[in-house]
């Protein structure tokens, strides 16, 4: 039996489901950057498979499924560079964030949570265990999901890939969570649906690295890595409405 203390969980495949929302962003955000850039449809095919986005749908360690707007930015800085026609970073870096909130919001009503995860929070909060989110996303686009679905109070502590100097798997995102709570690394969890979330759990030696399958990730992908690899976040609680770590028999494969 482990003693957890607070959670930190990924957003996208973790709070919700990934392919409600990424992929559609994917493709409008390409489609609006070969017009602009005055690209070609061979392009688009070109992009999209950098971006890991195929007819299968998401690469797990592809830059939709887990980079950051600024991954998206360098892509198509240097896809320009190679098709001679340079554009600095800076000028890009607005068009792209900008545009990636308003494919967002426009879709907003097609952004599906994670079946369970207002019951799941609320038993965290009344057995008082700190919850953080850790995301590639943006502020606003976490922002915008947060309040969307009325989830914000639940959150001690949101790290957003323009908030925080530094992004998954890099440990110091668990050393900070745990120095500003007060937490032990080994009494932390670490949620998440990509094999990146599980190196964050690894590289900040938490006591438990779980998997969900929500997201782009598939066990296969995911198995290696973690202690557990659950269909989804309300798995987390058990038919006794006891945490998977409060049982007797909880083995942690690290």
């Amino acid at each position: 039996m482990k003693q957890i203390k607070a959670v930190l969980f990924d957003k996208d495949g973790t709070l919700l489901e990934f392919n409600s929302i990424w992929l559609k962003v994917a493709y409008e955000l390409v489609d609006a950057f070969v017009e602009a850039e005055g690209l070609l449809q061979l392009d688009k095919n070109d992009l999209l498979e950098q971006l890991g986005v195929s007819e299968d749908g998401a690469d797990p360690n592809g830059i939709i499924a887990c980079g950051t707007n600024d991954d998206i930015i360098k892509l198509f800085v240097t896809f320009l560079q190679n098709k001679g026609r340079p554009k600095e970073k800076a000028q890009l870096s607005q068009w792209v964030n900008e545009n990636i909130l308003t494919i967002m919001k426009k879709h907003q009503d097609e952004i599906v949570p994670v079946q369970g995860v207002r019951s799941l929070f609320e038993k965290m909060k009344k057995e008082q265990l700190t919850i953080g989110i850790v995301t590639a996303d943006s502020l606003a686009a976490t922002k915008l999901f947060l309040e969307l679905f009325d989830l914000s109070a639940y959150f001690d502590f949101i790290v957003t890939s323009d908030t925080f100097p530094v992004h998954k798997p890099d440990p110091l995102i668990v050393t900070t969570f745990c120095q500003q709570y007060g937490i032990d690394p080994m009494e932390v969890a670490v949620i998440g649906d990509t094999p990146l979330d599980l190196m964050l759990a690894k590289n900040g030696q938490v006591g438990l690295g779980i998997g969900v399958l929500t997201g782009t990730g598939q066990r296969e992908d995911l198995h290696d890595l973690a202690d557990f690899v659950l269909p989804s976040v309300a798995q987390l609680v058990d038919e006794n409405d006891r945490w998977i770590w409060q049982k007797q028999d909880c083995v942690v494969k690290r």
